[in-house]
């Protein structure tokens, strides 16, 4: 599989003429998901709770569990974005997303709304009742969420690493029908 063409600055053109594939990684999917995260991690560092050294420094084996919990999005064979979508420990009736992040040449096409597309319809078919995530308010991340029917819980936390900063909790809840 292809990866990241031009340093994950696809040209707007590309994405209009190309179709956009979503798709969940298994555990073979590991080296991929090493790819995106580390670019993601230089791409928008102040974006995630991880650092880069602590991405680098996962073993092969949490790199193969972690693939498992991974949608791509990728355009003509090349991937463009990532997310994560996981069963909240805590709370089995919910999911988790996290680690969302489109490569900058693909943002503002689509990319992130069908990855949530991908993940909400993950977390109805394994009937959770919500999903949930942490996002930094007033940014590009917490309008796609907003569109894609997230609000926020009235939850809040510092930033990892940050805490001059803030993170809020979305919530979208799942209907259910039949």
């Amino acid at each position: 599989m292809r990866s990241l063409p031009n340093g994950g600055r696809l040209s707007e053109p590309t994405l209009v003429t190309m179709p956009l594939q979503i798709r969940r990684l298994d555990r073979s999917g590991a080296a991929l998901l090493r790819e995106l995260r580390i670019a993601a991690l230089k791409d928008a560092p102040q974006e995630f709770g991880e650092t880069l050294a602590e991405a680098l420094s996962r073993s092969d084996r949490e790199w193969s569990d972690l693939a498992s919990s991974t949608y791509v999005a990728e355009v003509d064979g090349h991937c463009v974005g990532m997310a994560f979508a996981f069963e909240d420990r805590s709370d089995l009736e919910t999911a988790r997303v996290g680690g969302m992040w489109v490569a900058p040449g693909a943002r503002r096409a689509g990319v992130g709304s069908r990855l949530m597309e991908a993940v909400l319809h993950w977390a109805t078919s394994e009937n959770m009742r919500r999903v949930r995530l942490w996002v930094s308010p007033t940014t590009p991340a917490e309008e796609l969420y907003r569109r894609a029917n997230f609000a926020p819980t009235g939850n809040s936390k510092p930033f990892p690493r940050d805490h001059s900063r803030s993170v809020m909790e979305m919530e979208c809840e799942l209907n259910k029908s039949g």
